[in-house]
């Protein structure tokens, strides 16, 4: 695998294994945010840059696109980083297809999937890792929310919200996606998470 970026009639394109993709169309734009994720395992990548940058009352406002293999295209307002599962077979992000961060969205293998969220709820910055942490059959899915005036944070496992928590810490997922665990911190008091049991910090689980 190899890869590189050129200006080609003051319009970027990237290079794939020696082969020019036309990732910036439509008035897109290459920022510095753009990046190109390959799977661990396998051929595939998907890549993310900014497209649509429109001008409006003095304001700049553009959106993210992710492009699958270079052929598959979703566009969004914001966008996490994307993430592959560990054998390459499933990937997936996080979005949001409005600029104040509402109507989020959870993508797996390209479907999208609405995100219920508290109307005071939005999903939680994780940069420069992505919120977004997948099982090896990309069923078991785990991410972060925040609320959006104040510290309240939640872990969601398997579609499910956990106990709200001042901050929560070191998300992890098991392989399979089958456990999860966290540093949960309520009142400067710090306890560990482990599949939504919560245990005394410092005590074996």
């Amino acid at each position: 695998r190899s890869l590189s970026s050129r200006d080609l009639d003051k319009q970027k394109v990237m290079i794939v294994n020696g082969q020019e993709i036309g990732w910036v169309t439509d008035g897109g734009q290459w920022d510095g945010n753009a990046y190109l994720l390959f799977s661990p395992v396998g051929h595939d990548y998907l890549f993310v840059t900014e497209t649509n940058r429109v001008q409006n009352a003095g304001q700049t406002h553009s959106s993210r696109m992710v492009s699958f293999n270079g052929r598959q295209k979703w566009v969004y307002s914001e966008v996490d980083r994307p993430r592959f599962t560990r054998d390459g077979r499933h990937w997936g992000f996080l979005a949001t297809k409005d600029r104040l961060g509402d109507a989020p969205v959870l993508v797996v293998d390209g479907q999208e999937t609405p995100l219920n969220l508290a109307a005071d709820e939005r999903l939680a910055s994780h940069a420069p890792l992505p919120n977004l942490r997948l099982g090896r059959d990309a069923r078991h899915t785990f991410y972060l929310t925040s609320r959006k005036r104040g510290q309240s944070m939640w872990a969601w496992w398997k579609g499910e919200r956990g106990k709200s928590y001042t901050r929560i810490q070191n998300p992890t997922l098991s392989q399979d996606g089958t456990r999860m665990a966290y540093t949960a911190i309520n009142n400067e008091v710090r306890q560990l998470v482990v599949d939504g049991d919560e245990k005394p910090w410092g005590q074996p689980t």
